[in-house]
């Protein structure tokens, strides 16, 4: 057999490995997002050798902080980076497009999340935000994990779903935990809020507090907006509410979509997601200058941005040819 096929039987056979060292590579892998922050943080005594590694980290660590459906994907491509990467420009660029290609291939399942899922995880955020907003007029219409990144990678994040008075915004609640570390993210617990609007015309208005993490280029069908991590929960919803009445006064005849179930609002998450995955696979999966925009943030990056940027751009080209 050839080495290349041996290289490829040895990457099959990794994969396949037993759950608990799928754990123990998740765990590392979240754990390498805030190293390449760290690293970065140094960039100016980095061994050459380590700036490139230290790139897809910090790309990496962007895309973590995205809506809970990318969150998850992350997590796999993250291992998917540690078994594939080549420490070059051309390995960065292949890994950032292994990443959305990882994340925008497919519609996933969803399951009713479990009391054991919620271990470790800041239950009295979940329930005093549930509280919160049932004092509002927000009903709690079930918590879901993502079966099918569960199913690849056996990590599992509970979403808690409470829906608006009206029936026409969602707030999807959840713990993003990353191991204990030094560095940057340090201990800083990840509690996160996505708020979403369906219109009848196929668009989404979605906010949340992912503000100078999520620089992804949004689908056109998308509405962004973000805020701080940290911002309260009511300041969140408060804003995704006024702007919603902007977005139906600039539509006449369109309405914002009403949902009552738990299930309603999967089938909606998938037709967003559907948008989301369409958008990516017609522009190659990658964008050259979301990547720059990311890499940009890296201290004293110099010709980095616009070189993995174009690496990206050929990555992207010899996958579409």
């Amino acid at each position: 057999m050839s080495e290349e096929g041996d290289e490829s039987a040895k990457e099959k056979a990794s994969i396949k490995k037993p759950p608990g060292c799928v754990i123990w590579l998740t765990l590392i892998g979240v754990a390498l997002l805030g190293f390449g922050i760290y690293l970065t943080g140094r960039w100016n005594s980095l061994p050459a050798a380590a700036r490139g590694p230290a790139i897809v980290l910090i790309v990496l660590g962007s895309l973590a902080l995205l809506p809970v459906i990318l969150i998850y994907g992350v997590v796999f491509a993250v291992k998917v980076i540690v078994w594939k990467f080549t420490k070059d420009i051309s390995g960065a660029a292949k890994g950032i497009l292994d990443i959305n290609k990882a994340m925008y291939s497919e519609i996933h399942e969803y399951r009713p999340a479990e009391d054991e899922d919620f271990e470790g995880l800041d239950r009295s955020f979940y329930d005093g935000t549930r509280d919160l907003l049932a004092a509002q007029g927000f009903t709690h219409l079930g918590d879901i994990v993502d079966a099918t990144i569960e199913e690849k990678t056996d990590h599992a994040t509970p979403i808690r779903v409470l829906n608006a008075p009206g029936g026409t915004t969602q707030a999807s609640l959840y713990h993003f935990k990353l191991p204990k570390m030094h560095g940057p993210l340090g201990d800083t617990p990840r509690l996160m809020i996505d708020v979403t609007t369906e219109f009848s015309d196929g668009s989404f208005l979605m906010t949340s507090n992912t503000q100078g993490s999520d620089l992804m280029t949004p689908p056109p069908l998308i509405t962004r907006k973000h805020f701080p991590l940290g911002t309260p929960v009511t300041d969140v919803i408060a804003a995704h509410e006024a702007e919603k009445q902007t977005i139906l006064a600039s539509k006449p005849g369109v309405t914002a979509v009403v949902m009552t179930t738990i299930e309603q609002v999967i089938t909606s998450e998938k037709r967003q997601q559907a948008i989301k995955n369409a958008f990516r696979q017609g522009i190659g999966f990658a964008d050259p200058e979301e990547v720059k925009r990311i890499t940009s943030e890296i201290p004293d990056a110099g010709d980095i941005p616009d070189e993995l940027s174009k690496a990206v751009d050929d990555a992207r080209k010899r996958e579409q040819s």
